[in-house]
């Protein structure tokens, strides 16, 4: 009886996604030189014919007609040739914006042509599909731009119809090949485009011969350039680029922004001195008073509010020579003074508030290096090399609670683990070789294994080992010893074969039998170590024990704590060099970084140019 065997229906595949565009359009076939040939070959004939027919006044002409209107169609199909090609290739450049699913040629066409060899196209029609981003305007640029660049001509925008999803483009009127600006200007402009968007064009740049000096560009990116972090970025890499040090003047309303090398300061910045006002009763005003000390890049006055930021005060040795200007103004019991107007036996105030009485007055040379220290709430002072500041450490800091505690730490070890490690230094041999384990187990297990591990990934392997494991297992085969003694050695005796190996060696071992105390066990495997079987899985070691198994010895129940070792195989472990390994340790645990335990030396007094350094 036939069986009915049902058949499933292969489902229907799904469409995938929208396929990239292909990598390019097939060529139009052109006719052009089969026809010129043609033609050509038609005067010939017309030659040869009017000849023939005695017309010689008409055969002449008609090879002249004939080869004109060849080259005519020669010349005419290859410039067409190349203004499809030209259309091709804009057809495939701006297939990825336009959101096709497939190149086509009609979302481009090229009209109106100029006179020219191939000539350049007055009107661009481009359609996209409806899903471009036609209202994002780096998306508009972003096509003009690919126009411009594969017809070689620059294009502006006519009229842009989003209902019918099409856009009309005109050939900009030509004003003369402008010359060629300058590689630093295109250098810039490229970085710009780059960080920006492609929306970036340049509206101004101030050149000094071929150095630049200023760019300013507008853009349509305000909302990528809103976050202050980006624009660090970019002000970061323009002057990292371009030579010299460059600032960003950012207008985020008007969408542009002006790019200048930033001024560089004098080398010696003359302060005036200014007579404070009210000078009898400074704290009536206290937190009105201010005192200029020095010009920022912009020429504009830096001043110092003492209520705001008390922390402004210039401390150093005597004699060392701060190089300030005469009109610094220095506080002092009796009011406001001048540097200046100090003099030998002055009374001002030192680092710690207190009094202290001038000693020494020196005049300091001009010219001196100078640099400007900018502290941590955007004040700037301007020193020279030579002043001298107390800074702290961030360890210091830490300890005293004004710095946060880093995440990653130096690896502790601690004193008893050092002292194990440089005894068992001095005790290395140099081609030793340790592994985590053995370095663990010299210490006594004071020292963590992931801190070893972690110092030895930075020493490096060389090499490795077999790790075995010994087990103990409860023994099964424990017999009385007497009665399996008796058993082989009445075995040994009736054996067919008296001689051999294997029962000279039971003869051996059965001989002391009667001398055994009562009670007496023994294992199997001692029984053939000693006859010279050292393997289970040797043959005379099963044999043995079928014999005793056939002698019908029985096994102790109650073994009395006998046991077997087996050693077991589990794995490899990394070797590392000894000596660099324990020296590493012991150098880690000596200047351990970022340990917080102990109080720390709360700073140091470090001059301009080392903190500079």
């Amino acid at each position: 009886m036939a069986q009915r065997v049902s058949q499933r229906r292969p489902r229907p595949r799904l469409p995938d996604a929208v396929p990239p565009p292909a990598l390019g359009l097939v060529p139009r076939r052109r006719t052009h030189l089969r026809d010129g040939v043609a033609l050509l070959g038609a005067g010939g004939v017309g030659y040869g014919a009017l000849s023939l027919a005695a017309r010689p006044g008409w055969s002449f002409p008609a090879l002249l007609v004939g080869m004109g209107l060849g080259v005519v169609v020669v010349l005419a199909g290859e410039r067409g040739r190349r203004r499809d090609g030209m259309a091709d290739r804009l057809v495939e450049a701006l297939a990825p914006g336009l959101g096709v699913r497939r190149l086509d040629r009609r979302t481009v066409r090229l009209r109106r042509w100029t006179v020219g060899w191939p000539g350049r196209p007055r009107r661009v029609v481009v359609c996209y599909a409806p899903g471009a981003p036609a209202t994002d305007p780096t998306w508009l640029a972003g096509l003009v731009q690919v126009v411009a660049d594969r017809l070689l001509a620059r294009y502006e925008v006519v009229r842009h119809d989003r209902r019918r999803c099409r856009l009309n483009l005109r050939l900009a009127a030509q004003r003369g090949a402008p010359p060629a600006p300058p590689y630093a200007r295109v250098r810039a402009e490229r970085a710009l485009t780059e960080l920006i968007g492609p929306s970036v064009r340049v509206t101004s740049a101030e050149l000094d011969g071929e150095q630049l000096r200023a760019i300013t560009v507008c853009h349509q990116a305000g909302a990528k350039l809103a976050a202050g972090g980006y624009r660090a970025r970019v002000e970061r890499v323009i002057s990292t680029m371009m030579p010299g040090r460059w600032r960003a003047l950012w207008d985020l309303e008007g969408d542009s922004v002006r790019f200048e090398v930033r001024p560089s300061l004098p080398e010696n910045v003359w302060l005036p001195g200014q007579a404070a006002a009210d000078v009898e009763d400074l704290l009536a005003n206290y937190r009105s008073v201010r005192i200029p000390f020095g010009v920022d890049e912009d020429g504009e006055e830096l001043a110092w509010y003492p209520a705001r930021a008390p922390q402004l005060l210039l401390v150093g040795n005597t004699g060392t020579g701060k190089a300030l200007a005469w009109s610094t103004p220095i506080p002092t019991p009796s009011g406001w003074s001048t540097m200046g107007e100090l003099a030998v036996g002055d009374v001002v105030f030192d680092e710690e508030g207190q009094s202290c009485r001038v000693t020494g007055v020196y005049d300091q040379p001009e010219g001196r290096p100078c640099n400007e220290v900018v502290f941590s709430d955007g004040s700037v002072i301007v020193a020279d090399d030579e002043h001298r500041w107390w800074t702290e450490d961030r360890t210091a800091r830490i300890w005293e609670g004004r710095a946060r505690i880093p995440k990653a730490r130096a690896p502790r070890i601690g004193a008893r683990a050092r002292a194990h490690l440089e005894e068992a230094l001095a005790a290395t041999p140099e081609d030793a070789l340790l592994s985590i384990g053995d370095v663990v187990a010299l210490t006594g297990g004071s020292l963590p294994r992931a801190v070893a591990r972690r110092i030895a990934t930075r020493v490096g392997t060389c090499g490795s080992r077999r790790v075995e494991v010994a087990q103990q297992y409860p023994e099964r085969d424990v017999y009385p010893t007497g009665a399996l003694l008796n058993a082989l050695a009445i075995h040994a005796d009736t054996k067919a074969r008296p001689s051999g190996t294997l029962w000279d060696g039971v003869r051996r071992a059965t001989s002391p039998a009667a001398a055994l105390p009562p009670g007496a066990v023994i294992t199997l495997d001692e029984v053939a170590r000693s006859i010279g079987v050292l393997s289970r899985t040797d043959g005379r070691y099963k044999y043995l024990r079928r014999v005793i198994s056939r002698a019908g010895v029985s096994r102790v129940q109650s073994s009395g704590g006998v046991t077997k070792t087996v050693h077991r195989r589990v794995g490899r472990e990394q070797l590392y060099p000894a000596r660099v390994l324990l020296s590493s340790l012991i150098e880690a645990g000596r200047f351990a970084r970022n340990d917080q335990r102990g109080p720390r030396p709360g700073g140091a007094v470090r001059t301009t140019a080392e903190i500079a350094a």
